[in-house]
């Protein structure tokens, strides 16, 4: 059974908090994030494959990286302040609908896909067998 969930009204004591508090938060849930470090470990392995010999590139290739990752961070902590009254309960509802109707739809064509696969009807094999007839 699916349940209408009523959104939960902000407190703002909750959201100010302590910054050295949410710095550490944020910190460690970074670097304990599994999905992050297999992708740098895999980065570096990748990055010292290519570049074994040129300890320069793999620094540049770092810095150049560390570098985009702190300025797109500073670029989503400005635009969270400028979006922040735009964010009402009326527009998490839409945004919740809109998001499950999409997640719904690429569903049903990856489960239509799979069924089509399946039973080996693919559209273009349908067409080529329709014309060699």
């Amino acid at each position: 059974m699916i349940t209408k969930e009523k959104p939960k009204e902000l407190n703002e004591k909750v959201i100010q908090g302590s910054l050295i508090k949410s710095y550490v938060s944020g910190f460690l849930i970074n670097t304990l994030n599994p999905a992050a470090f297999l992708f740098w470990v895999a980065t570096v392995s990748a990055v010292t494959v290519e570049f074994s010999a040129q300890t320069r590139y793999i620094f540049i290739f770092f810095i150049v990286c560390m570098s985009f990752v702190f300025g797109t961070d500073v670029l989503k902590a400005f635009l969270a302040g400028k979006v922040k009254n735009l964010v009402t309960t009326k527009f998490l509802l839409w945004l919740h609908r809109i998001s499950g109707t999409i997640l719904l739809a690429v569903g049903v064509e990856k489960l239509g896909a799979a069924v089509l696969n399946y039973f080996k009807l693919h559209p273009i094999n349908m067409m080529i067998f329709a014309l060699l007839k």
